[in-house]
């Protein structure tokens, strides 16, 4: 900060961040491939000075503060850019990510991001960033409903996929920045009551997939951060406690999972990671008037309630579907496709439903919680059973590579304890139309529930039936 609070703009500052940066750059060059330069810093503010460059003063005497431009802040970022990469040619260096707007007068992102624009694209001799990064956080709103990052007097209430657009075509595009990619450097939902709102887990992790969702629509994609990794404090009014991905240590005041158990979100962020990794965005149904790709909607109360996003993956196609005011009105899924497989997955990628040789549907009800739906040749379970203390699958694999997985049947007593655990890696060959593999328990079954389980393998653990 400079004397008055503001952007410290003065040359020795500027020489000072030039050569800290260097430093820095050069000690942790070697583990550190992305910089971003500084950290919503559209809410700093500096003292409002009069026509004379006097401090204007409020009824108590204190110094009146007004928020500082982007203008100023270009020059600092321009400093820790060459700074950068004067030791690292090839690092990615960002602007400081903007964060919430409220109001133009309450604060200024939109204003910021232009007045840094502005200053970036008068200045060709020069380069000041590789990515523009931007802090999406939506305070708690559903991220199809309203992004304030975007909203100002004038411009109105956007939802994110219209604000994300806003983005490229008003403010990049205007000043020769269309083909710079957009990072969201940082974003995420908390959890607890905060405020009016009381957000389970299981909504937290599905607002942060389908936030993902929009990215990879709007072409934001290339990379996403999300906070938090582990939970900050054992608060659930306080929300800084509650964005992480991660419990705490336990807490028997209300924590009482293990230390570091996984949230909803680890384990749905996991499955998107798995499930999308590779697939391209091709088009988004909100109308839900059309079949596409056999998945329709019967009788939404809103079509912009409704998505169905389509993605491609090799030779695979993946919808994900899900309703923003989770009216919960029924969509059918059709094999329609020429694909052998039509399989329904949950966020976590549990396995819901799975159609097979012949045409079927299957009709359920869409909410708040994404669903993927997968249209595939691939190897897959066509069904299993267990007969006393016997259990088989059958199974094909059309691929033109040997595919693997772990069968396992487990005998359990009344009480839930484990008494008697078999597997058996089964390996199949590429080509085969369908072919059955048995195991069975030693021991007398009568008297215990008995499991079958098929998982990928005992790496991933992953359900495949």
């Amino acid at each position: 900060g400079d004397v008055d609070d503001g952007f410290n703009t003065t040359q020795d500052y500027l020489d000072g961040y030039f050569e800290y940066c260097r430093q820095i750059a050069q000690k942790y060059g070697d583990v550190i491939k992305y910089w971003e330069l500084g950290n919503e810093d559209n809410y700093r503010k500096r003292i409002k000075l009069d026509a004379d460059g006097n401090a204007i003063l409020d009824a108590s005497g204190n110094p009146v503060k007004e928020y500082d431009t982007g203008e100023n802040y270009s020059k600092i970022l321009l400093k820790g850019y060459q700074g950068i990469k004067s030791v690292l040619p090839d690092a990615i260096v960002l602007n400081s990510g903007s964060a919430v707007v409220l109001e133009n007068e309450q604060n200024n992102a939109r204003q910021f991001a232009e007045g840094l624009m502005e200053a970036v694209s008068a200045d060709s001799a020069n380069k000041y960033f590789d990515r523009f990064a931007v802090h999406t956080y939506h305070r708690g709103a559903a991220p199809e409903i309203k992004d304030r990052w975007i909203t100002t007097t004038g411009y109105g209430s956007m939802s994110w996929g219209d604000s994300q657009q806003f983005l490229k075509d008003k403010i990049l595009k205007d000043y020769g920045f269309e083909n710079t990619p957009v990072w969201v450097t940082e974003t995420g939902y908390y959890v607890g009551k905060y405020g009016q709102n009381d957000r389970t887990e299981e909504i937290a992790a599905a607002y942060n997939i389908r936030l993902l969702l929009l990215n990879e629509m709007n072409n934001f994609q290339e990379k996403t951060f999300l906070y938090n990794f582990m939970n900050e404090g054992f608060d659930l009014k306080n929300s800084e406690h509650n964005y992480g991905m991660l419990c705490r240590w336990t807490n028997e005041e209300w924590e009482t999972r293990s230390a570091y158990a996984a949230k909803p979100q680890y384990l749905a962020i996991a499955q998107w990671n798995k499930m999308m990794n590779g697939a391209q965005y091709v088009s988004c149904d909100r109308a839900y008037q059309e079949k596409s790709d056999g998945i329709f909607g019967i009788g939404a109360k809103d079509a912009k309630d409704r998505y169905n996003a389509k993605f491609t993956l090799n030779d695979d196609i993946i919808h994900v579907i899900w309703d923003v005011y989770d009216n919960s009105d029924a969509v059918v899924i059709e094999n329609t496709e020429s694909k052998k497989y039509a399989i329904v997955y949950d966020m976590y990628g549990n396995e819901l439903e799975r159609y097979t040789d012949t045409p079927q549907q299957l009709t359920y009800d869409a909410g708040k919680v994404p669903v993927y739906i997968l249209f595939t040749e691939k190897f897959g379970i066509d069904c299993s059973g267990i007969e006393e203390n016997k259990a088989f699958v059958q199974y094909t694999n059309t691929t033109n590579e040997d595919e693997t997985f772990e069968l396992l049947i487990a005998a359990y007593d009344p009480k839930g304890v484990m008494q008697e655990l078999k597997h058996k890696k089964i390996t199949v060959p590429a080509g085969l139309v369908k072919e059955s593999a048995e195991i069975s328990l030693d021991a007398d079954t009568a008297g215990k529930n008995v499991k079958l389980f098929v998982w990928d393998n005992f790496k991933n653990l992953k359900p495949i039936n």
